[in-house]
């Protein structure tokens, strides 16, 4: 009942919006300046209404429906782990077997560090969930 209402009212202030209202003056004739600010007064207003009414229907629906569920990918947190790394971040060196050293020196190949950060997280872990 209470959307229908609310379509009424929203059907009626377009019309309103659209049609406008004319001012006469004392003589019946069309007084213009008085006109125009009555329908810009008005358009105002209905703008006014129809905001006030659109986050009314918003928070209706919420009322009876509750906030959306959280995203089924990611559980609401904005971020899924990175496949590719599987959340590790980084791959292990495979010259030095992740030590970072070999032979009492800084490995050749990952330049002492043990491995390489994941070039599709950057070595995060984690990238930003896009549902």
């Amino acid at each position: 009942m209470l959307l229908k209402t609310l379509l009424l009212i929203v059907c009626w202030s377009f019309l309103l919006f659209v049609s406008g209202c004319v001012v006469y003056d004392k003589e019946g004739n069309v007084d213009q300046q008085a006109t125009r600010e009555m329908n810009e007064s008005l358009r105002a207003g209905m703008q006014a209404a129809a905001q006030a009414t659109a986050a009314g229907v918003q928070a209706y629906q919420q009322s009876r429906m509750g906030p959306p569920p959280p995203c089924a990918r990611c559980g609401g947190t904005g971020f899924v782990f990175c496949t590719y790394c599987q959340g590790a971040g980084g791959f292990a060196c495979a010259a030095c077997g992740g030590r970072g050293f070999s032979y009492g020196f800084a490995c050749a190949s990952c330049g002492g560090r043990g491995g390489f950060p994941c070039a599709a997280c950057g070595g995060a872990g984690r990238l930003p969930c896009l549902h």
